[in-house]
């Protein structure tokens, strides 16, 4: 009898998929070979999605199991994207020890030992991967057919332990928003268990393949879950108690200096308003300064959080 994964991984899977590969849409053929190459890595495989995505997916996929969420961030991202929060909730719910969250059109390099690496790096540190972007596509499941280049600018595998999920479910990130396929979820969380005391370290092998396509999200929406990014870390560095953490000083020091005008912009944001300005409501100098907040963000993550007890017991 083959033993129980030691990894459980979430994703949601959408019900339909477009990757376009030489005038032909590929996406179905793409998303089966995601699924598989999770599935032949040895994870354990959940998907989050609103109840009637379901029908949709469940006989495609029958080894993953899927779980029904009667929320989701539609209100701001016009598409019921499902909460971080519903993905850590399902996680929490299984034996694992360990487990993960990977956007579902990651497909994992074939032939490698994905538990491995991850097992002997993540206690105390939530692990996080960039993705391989690739211009090109094969038919044989699980294969990367080209060369790709590293995507810097944010982040699609996370790792870490099952403990960590309460910690990070206080942080309540369904009030603001945070999702999966929205920007600036995967700054949100590696920075919540980094408030707790977590390492925040990168996986650099494996690897997992992403075929490109084009960027989904509104500019409009990308300003608004900024400025819950910024409103977020001003809360939680209040007491200064977070200031502990050398490597955290500039993120929160920074969302200081943004908080005034993110606060502001949450108070009086709508989606409706977002879509007939598509972001021109937003000053060029603010918008300038959130853009490079979001780089240093991304490289204090990039470079790695915490190494020490005093850290994490300081951060608590």
């Amino acid at each position: 009898m083959p033993s129980a994964p030691e990894i459980a991984i979430v994703t949601s899977i959408p019900p339909r998929i477009t990757r376009e590969q030489g005038g032909t849409n590929i996406g179905n053929l793409y998303q089966a070979d995601c699924v598989a190459s999770w599935l032949a890595a040895g994870f354990k495989v959940l998907s989050v999605n609103v109840r009637d995505e379901i029908s949709l997916l469940a006989d495609r996929y029958p080894q993953v199991e899927f779980v029904a969420t009667d929320r989701s961030a539609g209100a701001i991202a016009g598409r019921p994207t499902p909460l971080i929060d519903d993905l850590l909730l399902a996680l929490d719910r299984q034996p694992q020890a360990v487990v993960g969250i990977v956007n579902a059109d990651l497909c994992m390099e074939k032939g490698k030992d994905w538990i491995a690496p991850v097992m002997a790096s993540v206690a105390s540190t939530v692990l996080l991967g960039h993705r391989l972007d690739v211009e090109s596509w094969s038919t044989r499941p699980g294969e990367m057919a080209a060369p790709g280049f590293p995507y810097t600018g944010g982040f699609d595998l996370f790792f870490f332990e099952k403990s960590a999920i309460p910690k990070c479910l206080a942080a309540a990130g369904a009030k603001r928003f945070f999702s999966m396929g929205m920007p600036w979820w995967d700054f949100w969380f590696p920075i919540t268990l980094a408030l707790q005391g977590y390492r925040v370290a990168m996986l650099e092998e494996p690897l997992a393949g992403h075929l490109i396509h084009p960027i989904k999200y509104d500019p409009a929406v990308w300003e608004y879950m900024g400025a819950q990014f910024v409103d977020y870390v001003c809360q939680q560095a209040a007491d200064g108690a977070a200031l502990a953490i050398s490597e955290l000083v500039p993120v929160i020091e920074g969302a200081r200096e943004l908080g005034p005008r993110a606060e502001k912009e949450l108070r009086h944001w709508t989606r409706a308003r977002a879509l007939e300005d598509r972001g021109d409501k937003w000053s060029s100098r603010y918008k300038t300064n959130l853009e490079l907040y979001c780089g240093l963000t991304l490289k204090t993550l990039r470079n790695a959080i915490g190494s020490d007890d005093d850290r994490r017991a300081a951060a608590r």
